[in-house]
Formats: structure tokens, C-alpha cells, sequence
């Protein structure tokens, strides 16, 4: 499967389940075969693909990026510069000690009606986001509206970003300066027809599917596949039938026992990717007055609390047994971003994946007061 083509389904995918092949599923135009992907299951399907609203169906199943692409695409499993693919950018870089960032628009490029795409609209698209309903993509607060210079945009903010940059440009989908304008005044306004520069376009809907086509006008080439199709369906349970029965290419949903229940069942087609594309977080509730937890603001309650969690409990109960314990506190993915660990290795191996929880001695070896 071509990255380009599919960078927002795999983007939610948890557990990413392949099918080799699909007897059921003919080519309606040139290229390869449809592909019939279920990224997540027990989405009730609405009319929407406004990408900014969380609540749409292009939010909910993980298909934004097809149609709306981001300026950089970073390799979360790749800390090299090789881990970093320009996209609707072709460069990057930090001025005024990190307050302000400037890149550089991608030429040549148009959106899925013909029309062609520039700097205004990536201006547009994070002058959008000044408006907080609308920032649902996690940018930094900015201090000015953007600037454009030729091929040039320039985002400005109150502080330094140079740790928010995956925010800013790799999970910021580009809308055309007329709807990001549209989606200012109004951030849940309703899309039937989405508008972007991605390999994809919407063929039609149905409350039960969504078929996707290839944009025709897209920059970066025909993509392999002839459609994208996106069912609707409600539990695990069905889709892991979907699944065995050659209805589904792929899948994100979990099945339990995965390589006994579906791999060896026929091991030339069926395959099974697990990526470590995050850390599980554990959040806590802050609101005050409706029952917050309080002293959080203490590094020897979180540590405490730290110290209590069997992650290994965690991995085996709560993923299926595919996600290893974490066992570093910098909420890395490791070892893949090893590089970014502290010189000094204070982070490295850090947290107890091993003997009783809570973990008493590491709690006596941090001092923590009496009682945590």
C-alpha cells in the first residue's frame, strides 16, 4: 500500500490487520484493486467531513489525511532525518529563537476541483485555528496571525515550539483558505463534500459505506489502488468475521488472541502489524469540585502513583499482550527514539517492569514521603 495513500487510516489504526487478498471486491476504474479498509468499528456514519470537528466521520474513522494533507509527514518510529517526508511543505525552519516558524509551500499543487493551492491557504488553514473551538489538532497558541512572503508562510508564537513542530505540521490537515475562513466563524460546520489536495476524493455516501476515488489532480501521482472503501461496522466481533471471510482488507480493531484467531488461519494472507505509534497515558481528572484529584502539582504524588501501576498487568490485560510495559518515564517510543533519552541515561530504564506493585523499594529509594 502506498504511504501516501493511507497515512490517515493507519494514523488510528491500533492493531493493523491485513487480508493478502479480497475475492469479493472488483476494480471499478483503472489501477489496482478497491481497497476495503475498517480502521475502527461502532462509528455511526454522519454526512460530515469537516476535518477540524471531532464529532465528523472523517474524524471518527481516521480518513482526514487522504483528503486533507499535513505540510510534513514524521516518521514517529524514525528519529533520523530520514524519519522526516515533506509534503505539502518543502522545507522548515525556526527563526527568533523558536518563536517563529517558516515554511516553505510545496509549488504545483492543486485541490481536488482543479483549483490551485498556495500559501493563502495555508495561512488561512492556522489563522483558522486562532479560534480555540476550531484548534482541535493541539496547535500552540499563536501571537499573530500568519505571514505570508512569496512561497513563504510564517507562523508566529508566544514562545518557543521547538518540541510542538508534529502539531504544527505533520497533524494539521490543510483546508482551501475558503473553507478554513467558513470553519472560523463556524469550527463544527457541516462538509458533505470534502475539498483537498490529497490522493483522494469522496465518490459517494451511504450510511453503511463510503467509497473513495483518486483525486485526479493529485500532485503526487496515481495511486495504486482504483478505490478506498470505508464500512460501517458496529463491533470487534463483526469485523473479525469480515475479516476471515475475505471481506475486509484491512482492519484496526483488536482481536484477541490475534495470530491463533486470524494469522495462522492462513499465514501467506493474513498479517498482523502492531506499531508503536504512542505510549499509553494514564489521565487524570483535574476539574475541581467534581471530584479532581488534588496534588498532582507534586512530583512525590506522581511518582507514588507511578510506583503503584503494574505495567506489565497493563500490557497483558489491558493490550492484548501486544504492547510491551513501558519502561522509561519520558513517554518515548523506544528504542526507536533512544536518540532523544537524556546523555546522561537517567531515563533510560527507569521504570520498575518487574517484582511486586506497588513497587515499595523504589518508592523508599526516592524518598518519598510516609504514606505514598
Amino acid at each position: 500500500m502506498n504511504r501516501r495513500a493511507l497515512t490517515g487510516l493507519v494514523g488510528l489504526a491500533v492493531l493493523l490487520l491485513a487480508v493478502g487478498c479480497n475475492s469479493t471486491s472488483t476494480s471499478t476504474s483503472t489501477g489496482g484493486k478497491p481497497l476495503i479498509a475498517e480502521p475502527t468499528t461502532g462509528v455511526t456514519f454522519s454526512e460530515d467531513f469537516n476535518p477540524f470537528d471531532n464529532n465528523s466521520v472523517t474524524s471518527s474513522m481516521g480518513t482526514r489525511t487522504i483528503v486533507n494533507e499535513p505540510l510534513v509527514e514524521f516518521d514517529q518510529l524514525d528519529a533520523t532525518a530520514a524519519g522526516t517526508h515533506m509534503w505539502l511543505a518543502t522545507a522548515y525552519a525556526f527563526q527568533n529563537s523558536g518563536k517563529d516558524l517558516q515554511v516553505t509551500i510545496r509549488q504545483n499543487v492543486k485541490f481536488s476541483d482543479g483549483s490551485s493551492f498556495g500559501p493563502a491557504d495555508v495561512a488561512a488553514t492556522f489563522k483558522m485555528l486562532e479560534n480555540p473551538k476550531a484548534n482541535t489538532r493541539g496547535v500552540p497558541t499563536q501571537a499573530s496571525d500568519p505571514t505570508v512572503n512569496g512561497n513563504n508562510v510564517t507562523l508566529h508564537f508566544g514562545s518557543a515550539q521547538y518540541t510542538g513542530l508534529f502539531n504544527i505540521l505533520s497533524n494539521t490537515p490543510i483546508v482551501k483558505a475558503s473553507v478554513a475562513n467558513q470553519i472560523a466563524q463556524d469550527p463544527t460546520m457541516i462538509i458533505k463534500v470534502p475539498l483537498g489536495t490529497g490522493p483522494f476524493m469522496l465518490a459517494s455516501y451511504t450510511s453503511s459505506l463510503i467509497k473513495w476515488k483518486p483525486n485526479p489532480n493529485y500532485w503526487g501521482g496515481t495511486p495504486p489502488e482504483s478505490e478506498i472503501d470505508t464500512p460501517s461496522i458496529a463491533t470487534n466481533a463483526a469485523a473479525s468475521d469480515a475479516l476471515v471471510s475475505g471481506q475486509l482488507d484491512w482492519a484496526g480493531n483488536d482481536i484477541p488472541n490475534v495470530y491463533a484467531n486470524f494469522v495462522n488461519l492462513d499465514p501467506l494472507h493474513n498479517h498482523a502489524w502492531f506499531a508503536a505509534g504512542s505510549t499509553v497515558t494514564l489521565w487524570f481528572n483535574l476539574n475541581p469540585g467534581n471530584g479532581g484529584a488534588t496534588g498532582i502539582g507534586e512530583a512525590a504524588v506522581r511518582k507514588a502513583v507511578s510506583y503503584g501501576v503494574d505495567r506489565n498487568a497493563l500490557g497483558l490485560l489491558g493490550e492484548s499482550g501486544y504492547e510491551q510495559p513501558a519502561s522509561s518515564s519520558s513517554g518515548l517510543i523506544l528504542p526507536n527514539q533512544n536518540a532523544f533519552l537524556p546523555s546522561d541515561g537517567s531515563m533510560k530504564n527507569d521504570l520498575s517492569i518487574g517484582g511486586s506493585v506497588p513497587d515499595a523499594a523504589a518508592a523508599k529509594a526516592a524518598n518519598l514521603p510516609a504514606g505514598m
